[in-house]
């Protein structure tokens, strides 16, 4: 039947049909068409005249036998209405199709869904991608995950992955084993990231290559040979990540027709999940690497490691040197308390435990537990463990040894204080004892003198100065005995003692005994210490005294004091600028009797530096002294702050 015949029962009907955004066809009971809208006409892809009044079967015999077939045979018997989507071969096209019965034939009204069936169709391939590449995977898996989900959701024949070489030079190509398709492989292509390929040029320029092989031949002529005679077609996406090229997704074409419907944004989309995935597993790669580092170094440390997973009690990981002191297991059973361990229960000091080591030997071991959290919020519990047992019986025998020896140090500073206080009161009997004698003979010279007629002969006169200068002497000698034995008797009472005007006291008292001599004091500012005024009084003037002593020599004699103050100690300087001593005998100095000078040149007896440095040691300070002879000399003293 004619269109016109068609769609005469309605003028406008044709008009309408025509409008449609979709195709129309017309059937009757013997499945000739016998109306066709200019979208059925474009669709069939022939000239009306050999569509209309066709046969439908005759039109497509491909589709015998399919649901097309079968839906209109329901629609002609049936007289239902049906609708469906399929794919129509014919036309390598998916249509959406509405067919229902019209006087005594069918009308078809279907639409082209190819479009949207692909979309879907990637839609759904991105979301297999997706879920196999979210999975923590190695290079392999990802590689291998591609290969199975994004070359065919590609629509391509073969795909392959370019990577960058470790050298960073080159760049590998890997494929799926074209034998057990189970596992990827290195091909023999390997290329200096300075030759003149696609997959170069795509990863150095950063864009895709969408290559026919006419261009491969033009623009690569010496890659050509290398390619499969059946390929058509090559798209090259560089796979980027942080605006960084690690490699490129290659995919081979045998059909025109659908490199031609080629999505590049999909082709992108895929790329960007195949760069994240390769990515996450160099990184992981990476990690792997440290973490088994990390496990063979803690592996070769003398202390023992254990980690627990806090919640389950599971023992994640012990190294040899743990195994070697003691049983995972029997060391949780000796810390129960682990699982109860919170964040703010960590870092505490090491705690020692008895146990029983892996061979059966008491032993102690000395623990420390801290928390760490995972990256997926898991507490893991981190136990360290060194052998303390021969520490802890070097320690028992070190008290036992303390206790033995502070029985001896007691024993012995009883004797020792028994001895002093015997050896003072010997010192000063003996002192006092010698004092009336010593008196009494100057007593007698005097008197011998007196009785003696002048003129007193010369040498008589000289005797008699001998004698009572040598009784003088013995008399201060017995003076600062006496003074010595008294300091050592008495109880140093401590308290804050500013050195400075005690310093200007004593050299007032000195600069009165010195005469008409002319001194010059240089006295910095001085601190304030710990001591006892009393005693350190006696070391100042000693000092001090000694300072104008041994410098008399000099026109112009210089006395310097100042302090220097540590964290630990305050140390006070006197200096002078007298005859000074030879430095080699500097440790006699400050020994009972000692004298460095003659008594001819400057009196004294060699008691005043002795007291010094018993009074200082009292104190819980140190003296010393330096000089060179002829250049002065420089007496100092510390005491603790």
């Amino acid at each position: 039947m004619p269109t016109q015949d068609f769609a005469s029962p309605l003028p406008d009907l044709r008009a309408l049909l025509e409008g449609l955004p979709d195709a129309f066809l017309a059937l009757d009971a013997h499945w000739r068409v016998v109306y066709a809208n200019g979208n059925a006409i474009r669709f069939a892809a022939r000239p009306a005249a050999e569509v209309i009044g066709a046969n439908l079967w005759a039109l497509y015999p491909e589709i015998l036998g399919t649901i097309f077939e079968e839906r209109a045979q329901l629609v002609m018997r049936e007289r239902l209405v049906t609708e469906f989507e399929a794919y129509f071969s014919p036309r390598a096209s998916w249509i959406g199709v509405r067919a229902f019965p019209y006087q005594d034939g069918v009308a078809v009204h279907f639409r082209d869904v190819t479009a949207r069936h692909g979309q879907e169709r990637r839609a759904r391939a991105l979301q297999d991608i997706t879920t196999a590449l979210m999975r923590p995977l190695g290079r392999d898996d990802v590689l291998t995950a591609v290969f199975r989900h994004a070359v065919p959701a590609l629509g391509a024949s073969v795909g392959s992955v370019a990577l960058t070489a470790p050298d960073g030079a080159h760049v590998e190509v890997f494929r799926l084993d074209p034998l057990s398709e189970r596992r990827p492989v290195r091909s023999a292509f390997r290329h200096a990231l300075t030759e003149h390929v696609p997959v170069v040029t795509a990863m150095r320029e950063r864009r895709t290559l969408l290559l026919r092989r006419e261009d491969v031949r033009r623009d690569y002529p010496r890659f050509a040979p290398s390619t499969s005679p059946a390929t058509v077609a090559y798209a090259i996406v560089p796979l980027e990540f942080d605006e960084r090229v690690v490699g490129a997704l290659i995919l081979s074409f045998v059909d025109e027709s659908t490199f031609a419907q080629i999505d590049l944004a999909f082709v992108t989309s895929v790329a960007a999940q195949c760069a994240t995935a390769l990515e996450r597993a160099r990184l992981a790669g990476e990690v792997d690497v440290e973490r088994a580092l990390v496990g063979r170094v803690l592996d070769e440390l003398p202390v023992g490691v254990m980690l627990v997973e806090r919640d389950s009690g599971r023992t994640r990981w012990v190294n040899r040197a743990m195994h070697d002191l003691i049983r995972p297991e029997d060391l949780l059973r000796t810390l129960p308390w682990l699982g109860e361990l919170g964040e703010a229960d960590t870092g505490q000091d090491a705690f020692e435990v008895e146990v029983t080591r892996s061979d059966g030997t008491p032993s102690w071991l000395s623990c420390r537990v801290a928390l760490v959290r995972e990256e997926d919020g898991a507490l893991l519990t981190v136990v360290t463990a060194s052998d303390v047992t021969e520490r802890r019986e070097v320690e028992a025998r070190v008290r036992e040894l303390n206790s033995s020896l502070e029985q001896r140090v007691r024993e012995r500073t009883r004797q020792l204080e028994a001895l002093n206080e015997e050896l003072e009161a010997f010192s000063y009997g003996v002192s006092h004892d010698l004092r009336a004698p010593v008196r009494h003979v100057l007593s007698f010279l005097g008197l011998l003198r007196r009785s003696l007629t002048p003129p007193v002969d010369e040498r008589a006169q000289r005797y008699l100065d001998i004698a009572e200068g040598a009784a003088s002497r013995m008399n201060g000698l017995i003076d600062d005995l006496l003074a010595m034995a008294r300091s050592a008797q008495e109880p140093v009472v401590r308290a804050p003692v500013a050195l400075g005007p005690l310093v200007e006291q004593v050299r007032a008292d000195v600069q009165l005994g010195a005469g008409e001599r002319h001194l010059t004091w240089r006295v910095a500012a001085l601190p304030t210490v710990e001591g006892d005024a009393g005693l350190l009084r006696q070391v100042l003037t000693n000092l001090l005294g000694n300072a104008v002593k041994y410098s008399r020599t000099r026109d112009e004699a210089v006395v310097e004091v100042w302090a220097d103050v540590t964290d630990a100690e305050v140390r006070v300087f006197v200096r002078d600028n007298g005859v000074g001593f030879d430095p080699r005998y500097a440790s006699r100095l400050f020994g009972v009797f000692q004298r460095l000078h003659r008594a001819e040149e400057f009196e004294g007896n060699g008691v005043g530096l002795a007291n010094v440095k018993r009074i200082v040691q009292r104190h819980g300070g140190r003296v010393w002294a330096e000089s060179s002879p002829g250049e002065g000399a420089t007496f100092s003293f510390s005491l603790p702050r």
